[in-house]
């Protein structure tokens, strides 16, 4: 009899610790070992994700981050070493003001849906590389940097009297010019009233406070006929002193090829081919020629007396010059006197020693130095560079100033000329931010697999 106590005694302890299939005691225990296994499952798939998930967010936010920091006060100004192709995921100005700029660059700037015209503008005492965001800007039209790179003047959009032109971006109408100043954020606008809209010509800064810009108004708006919309008047330049409320007559003749100025003195085509120098003070003029072989036009320097050219001869039929090719520098010795009274028009120029492969001049540093572009055409893989040398105009020495590579033209829309009598800063390559639109996507991708997985899990773990 003690021997059955025992045994029945030693079977309800096992029946304890590991109950009956059928018994209410085991339905018990798998139903907390299901729940064990998917709050388990739940738990390791949330770690999984949010892992993902932030190593998403660290690569993207690293990609987009600059490694520059501020520039101190009174920081040095310059061009910068190495320009680079700015990415179109770069940040903007938003409303901050960037500092003064050393370059403008024309990008196409990412959105949502595709890309639009952008500018994007290098800081000159950091290089940072900023999309700027200038009020009601017209895409696409020129935009033109100061000399000392502390504003910009832009073509913007406005209203039109009657139906307006957006012919040429479908953005709106041309109806102002604005002036952005990169130091204070603040821009200064003129409205320009028109029926259709305003035809926008050019921008030059004759220096770093005094724009001349011209314009045309188009004859037609949408719905009238192709050839007024393509249409229209005379374009007439204009001077706008910064700071002042409004552009005046610039006392050029309507339709004038102006392309070149300096302080005082603007440079225009003539009608026979030649070119003249206006002092805008006295109205005394110069006339003269540079012949048929020049591939770029002349480049005035401050006093007005002194040009400097890209020309040389083709070997091509039917083109008389050719492009890169030699740089020429001359005086102009000619002189038309505000009577009418002209002493024979001339021009005595020398070719400059050693300088056979440039494409352009861009400035005039100072007495004795311009500054040029140049290329290099690389071979298979190897894009080849641009660079902008410095040229001693007495001896034809040259020094390399800033180099592009990867570019067969130099990729500058705008320059501050001032900065090319400084030495040039060394400046990291701007950020390669990823598309908002992929890291978007990888992070819904990963919530979704981590949700059907984790509704996967809850559904097929048993106990």
């Amino acid at each position: 009899m003690d021997a059955l106590h025992e045994r029945l005694a030693e079977l309800a302890e096992l029946s304890d610790s590991r109950p009956d299939p059928g018994t209410a005691g085991a339905a018990e225990a798998r139903g907390r070992r299901y729940a064990h296994h998917r709050r388990l499952g739940t738990t390791l798939t949330s770690l999984v994700c949010i892992v993902a998930l932030v190593a998403i967010a660290a690569a993207s936010l690293l990609t987009s981050r600059d490694s520059v920091q501020p520039a101190a006060p009174g920081a040095a100004k310059g061009l910068p070493e190495e320009i680079y192709e700015p990415s179109r995921w770069l940040d903007g100005t938003e409303g901050s003001p960037p500092g003064p700029l050393s370059l403008l660059i024309s990008a196409e700037r990412g959105t949502w849906t595709g890309t639009v015209p952008g500018v994007v503008g290098v800081s000159a005492t950091t290089g940072v590389y900023r999309f700027l965001d200038l009020p009601r800007a017209a895409p696409g039209e020129e935009v033109a940097l100061s000399p000392d790179g502390t504003h910009v003047a832009f073509w913007a959009t406005g209203p039109t009297t009657l139906s307006p032109n957006t012919r040429s971006e479908g953005n709106g109408p041309v109806g102002a010019v604005a002036v952005f100043d990169t130091v204070t954020g603040e821009t200064v606008r003129h409205d320009i009233v028109s029926d259709h809209g305003l035809a926008p010509d050019s921008f030059i800064w004759q220096d770093s406070d005094t724009l001349l810009l011209n314009f045309g108004v188009y004859l037609g708006g949408d719905g009238d006929s192709e050839m007024a919309q393509s249409s229209s008047n005379d374009h007439t330049w204009h001077r706008w002193v910064v700071g002042t409320p409004a552009p005046v007559a610039a006392g050029l003749p309507p339709g004038a090829d102006v392309v070149d100025a300096a302080t005082g003195n603007v440079l225009m085509t003539t009608a026979s081919g030649g070119f003249v120098v206006r002092d805008q003070v006295t109205g005394a003029e110069r006339l003269f020629s540079v012949g048929s072989d020049f591939s770029t036009q002349p480049v005035l320097d401050d006093t007005g007396r002194r040009i400097a050219y890209v020309a040389g001869r083709s070997s091509r039929p039917g083109i008389s010059g050719s492009n890169p090719n030699r740089i020429y520098v001359a005086t102009i010795t000619g002189a038309l006197s505000r009577d009418g009274a002209a002493s024979p028009p001339g021009l005595d120029r020398r070719m400059l020693p050693n300088n056979g492969r440039t494409n352009d001049v861009l400035g005039w540093v100072d007495d004795s130095t311009i500054a040029v572009a140049r290329s290099e055409m690389g071979e298979g893989a190897d894009l080849g560079h641009a660079a902008i040398d410095l040229v001693d105009v007495a001896t034809g020495e040259s020094r390399q100033l800033v180099i592009s590579r990867g570019f067969p033209q130099l990729p500058v829309s705008s320059m501050a000329t001032d900065l090319l009598a400084s030495p040039s800063i060394t400046a990291p390559e701007p950020p390669r931010p990823w598309d908002p639109r992929v890291t978007t996507g990888l992070l819904t991708s990963v919530l979704l697999v981590g949700l059907l997985g984790v509704l996967s899990w809850r559904r097929r773990v048993r106990a």
